[in-house]
């Protein structure tokens, strides 16, 4: 009897055992789900937050290759209404590949042979591809840039996957005295940056996460705000 009373407890320590083993690996795997899924929104912020602090206008207002463009579908041929999900915007001051520095080429050279660098340049941001990015898939988001910008916002340059984690994303605008969910620089009768950009987006399986970025080159505050509409 005291033999089987000790297999009978080593079975159950055995099973318990087991059953610790298994709920331990499973919340590492949750642990490491969600640690991967804080860097990558980790990275995600600090990729468009960056982007927006460098937004640029053009002081000629004559300029038509410098713009700041979001809305609903605006640049992916939908109706327009609702929040905006898509960015489209010039950026300058974008660090040199250490690629580009490190060649001894002439200007002219470089530009032939690698293509433009540095300068002002058009990005995108936006849920829906622009053209046949690899890794194209249902909830990423992208990144498009073309160097230098075209004065269309609509295509060109280079896509990127800049997250492939993300189910929802808008945009919303500081005017100076609100929020608004639209701006478009090419109908403003004086270009102008909005004051802040509050992006919002969520993540497989996670509740909405939102950030604001104040926008450096904007002139736009309560005292001076847009009164011509964004």
């Amino acid at each position: 009897m005291e033999v089987l009373a000790v297999v009978v407890l080593m079975t159950i320590l055995y099973a318990a055992a087991a059953q610790a083993l298994s709920a331990g690996i499973r919340y590492d795997e949750r642990l490491s789900d969600s640690d991967a899924r804080d860097r990558s929104s980790e990275t995600f912020e600090s990729t468009v937050r960056s982007l927006l602090l460098r937004a640029y206008l053009t002081p000629n207002a004559t300029t038509e290759t410098t713009y700041f463009v979001a809305s609903a579908g605006l640049i992916n041929q939908g109706d327009g209404t609702g929040d905006a999900d898509t960015l489209t915007f010039s950026v300058t001051g974008s660090r040199l590949p250490a690629s580009v520095l490190d060649r001894n080429l002439t200007f002219e050279t470089a530009n032939e042979t690698i293509g433009p660098r540095g300068g002002v340049a058009e990005v995108g941001i936006s849920p829906s591809a622009t053209g046949q990015p690899s890794g194209a898939a249902t909830g990423a988001v992208y990144l498009r840039t073309q160097r230098p910008g075209d004065g269309d916002p609509t295509q060109g340059g280079t896509e990127t996957t800049l997250a492939s984690n993300i189910s929802g994303l808008s945009f919303e605008f500081y005017d100076g005295t609100s929020w608004i969910a639209a701006w478009d620089t090419r109908t403003q009768p004086t270009k102008r940056l909005p004051a802040a950009v509050r992006v919002s987006y969520t993540t497989d399986g996670e509740a909405e996460r939102t950030f604001t970025v104040k926008m450096a080159a904007s002139d736009v505050t309560r005292d001076n705000p847009i009164t011509e509409g964004g």
